[in-house]
């Protein structure tokens, strides 16, 4: 146990002379890595849709359906009640014709 703490101890202190001796310019560039590591993560991730049990979950929040704001959307899905299906692309002021 003792070994152990005095070898985290060590590896702390190495690592803190290490950063110590860093140029500012080593630091920039970090960060610019950084950065563009972040931005190609946020472009990889994808929006979550809920599947049907959260969905189950959510309207069970929310009280029997329809209880909400009409036409108001869970992430894609609309609220419309009972038998219907996503509005159409007509609704939403797009032509398919």
């Amino acid at each position: 146990m003792a070994l152990r703490l005095l070898y985290l101890i060590f590896v702390q202190l190495v690592g803190w002379v290490v950063l110590q001796g860093r140029s500012q310019r080593s630091e920039d560039a970090e960060i610019l890595v950084l950065r563009h590591q972040l931005a190609v993560l946020r472009r990889q991730v994808g929006r979550p849709w809920p599947s049907w049990a959260d969905r189950a979950v959510i309207a069970d929040c929310r009280g029997i359906r329809g209880s909400g704001l009409p036409g108001v959307s869970l992430h894609g899905v609309a609220d419309f009640g009972a038998g219907r299906h996503r509005p159409s692309a007509a609704a939403h002021g797009t032509d398919l014709e």
